[in-house]
């Protein structure tokens, strides 16, 4: 299993992560690459700033969840039975 599906998979259990954590939980010195990738893979990641204990203020990032059954990703995760949200033409 490769970074990115490390990531995800974490990603889908609810949980939030920093840069700094997915250091320790996934060896990923590129997080912030892994997160990109996964965007362009389709996956709706999101990220606000932090402030870690040190004061300083850090990116964390998760999964979008679904506004119908509350499950990360809404429409593109596979446990996730809510139909697409409708796009306005």
């Amino acid at each position: 299993m490769g970074q990115r599906d490390e990531i995800i998979a974490y990603l889908k259990t609810g949980k939030r992560v920093t840069s700094l954590e997915a250091l320790g939980l996934f060896g990923s010195m590129q997080f912030p690459a892994r997160i990109f990738e996964l965007k362009e893979l389709g996956h709706e990641v999101e990220s606000q700033l932090v402030e870690v204990s040190s004061g300083k203020k850090v990116a964390q990032y998760w999964l979008k969840r679904c506004p119908t059954c509350d499950l990360p990703g809404p429409a593109k995760n596979p446990f996730c039975l809510c139909p697409a949200p409708e796009v306005d033409a």
